[in-house]
């Protein structure tokens, strides 16, 4: 599972570094108003609860910490 998050993660990392800031934070109509820095602040959180979880052997995305910034900056 390791190698999958991994791979996972540098797909989305290669995708972004292909994207402007303004392209990042575009509210688009093909994701209800959503943009793309939202969705990757979401996986990304996911992975981070994932994570944590494995160590305290429960995952709980509710009480992720939210950080807002990586919805607007690429790096």
């Amino acid at each position: 599972m390791q190698n999958y998050c991994k791979e996972n993660l540098n797909e989305i990392k290669n995708v972004l570094l292909q994207l402007t800031n303004e392209q990042f934070t575009f509210q688009s109509t093909t994701l209800f108003g959503a943009t793309i820095g939202q969705h990757v602040r979401h996986i990304i959180e996911f992975y981070q609860s994932v994570f944590s979880g494995f160590e305290a052997k429960t995952i709980n995305y509710d009480n992720r910490v939210r950080n807002l910034s990586i919805e607007t900056d690429t790096k």
